[in-house]
Formats: C-alpha cells, structure tokens, sequence
C-alpha cells in the first residue's frame, strides 16, 4: 500500500511561487513581516517556517521563533494581519504553516521599518516587491467608491502615443521621450495605472510601465 505523502512535504514539492515562501529561520521579525504583507496584499499565502530554499528541512529550532511570528503581525504589521498557523511535525523535525488569507481591506498593508516608514509590499511570483508612490496612488484611486473619472483630451491621447509599441519604459525613459513633467506623468500614469490601461512592473532592475494590449480600444477611437 503506498504510504500517503505529508502534507508539508506535498507544498515543499510544488516549490516557492507567488502563494508559497520557505523560512528557513527567523531571526528577524520584521523581515517576516514584509512576508505577511505581501502575501495580505496580494493573492494570500503560506509561509513555511524551519524550510531551506532547496526544500530541504531544516525545522524550527526554538519556541522562540513560534513568539516571533506573532510579533512580526502585531509589531510591525499595520493594520495587522490575521494568521493561522499549524505546527506540524516532520522528519522528526517541527516546521510551522503559518497561512495568510487575501485580506481585502479599504488600505494596504505595511511594514513599519527601521526608519521609522512605511513601506507597503506585494507578492510577485517568489519575491516581496517593495511598490513606489505611483503604484499607491493607483490603488487608492482604482478602490476609491465615487469611481475614476478620466477626461480623454489631446493630452491624453500624446501619452497614450508613447506607449503604442508593446515596450517597458521607466519614468526617466517616459520624460526624454516626451514633453511632460516628472508631475504630469505620475498623474497620468496613476489614472492610467488606476484604469488598467497601464501596467506597472517591478523587476530588480527597476519600476518599468507597459501598454495593457486588453485595453487598446481608447486609443483606437
């Protein structure tokens, strides 16, 4: 009879992604906390404590670390996130599954950092991004409950034209190529952002803006 497999070790095989990050310890709570954040901000997700990234297992190795997690949500959190966690034992080893469901809420979540900031993260694939002003801005005015208002005028339509190929560009890319302000572009990259005309990606390189081919009708009119 074939021996059912751990659960633990069914989530290990399908490897980090956009719902799933190992821990292999935790020695900062603040660093968990940009976990919580991301994943809260984003599509939910599992943090599995006492793991190696190469899905080896390593285990938990003190109480204390079950205490950080908590401090990681109520400390350095805000709002706090909501937690379930489940301690679960494994090669003779303890690892902990701590889930964080997608929390919608009228405000993102952040991470109160060591400046004394906030800084509000996201989950994409297998990284915490740490998102800029612009992506905030957009949020607000996508969630905001009058709705987006957009006047579509010559001014729109000259910074719907420097996106008509399928390129990234950056915000510096985007004013040598244009006669706008630093300003004017945040504004119309925000509403734009807001209206998912524009795409905004976060790459280790740098923050670029792409042209979202699902919404080409505006500009074709």
């Amino acid at each position: 009879m074939k021996k059912d497999i751990h659960p633990i070790r069914k989530l290990i095989e399908l490897g980090e992604s956009q719902t799933l990050d190992f821990k292999f310890a935790i020695n900062d709570s603040r660093k968990i906390a940009r976990s919580l954040v991301a994943f809260a901000n984003s599509d939910g997700g599992t943090l599995l404590i006492g793991v190696r990234d190469n899905g080896s297992i390593a285990g938990i190795r003190s109480d204390e670390e079950l205490h950080m997690v908590d401090t990681a949500s109520f400390m350095y959190c805000k709002p706090e996130v909501k937690l379930d966690k489940h301690l679960w034992n494994i090669e003779r080893k303890e690892v902990l599954e701590v889930k964080i469901a997608r929390q919608h809420s009228s405000s993102l979540f952040s991470v109160k950092e060591e400046n004394n900031k906030e800084q509000v993260y996201i989950r994409i694939q297998d990284e915490n991004v740490a998102v800029n002003s612009i992506y905030l801005s957009a949020w607000a005015k996508k969630h905001q409950d009058k709705g987006i208002k957009l006047s579509y005028t010559e001014r729109e339509k000259e910074f719907l034209k420097l996106f008509e190929s399928d390129e990234y560009f950056t915000l510096e890319e985007l004013k040598k190529q244009s006669n706008f302000s630093t300003k004017d572009l945040k504004l119309l990259l925000i509403n734009f952002i807001a209206l998912d005309f524009i795409l905004i990606h976060f790459f280790n390189q740098g923050i670029y803006y792409q042209r979202n081919n699902h919404h080409k009708a505006l500009e074709n009119e």
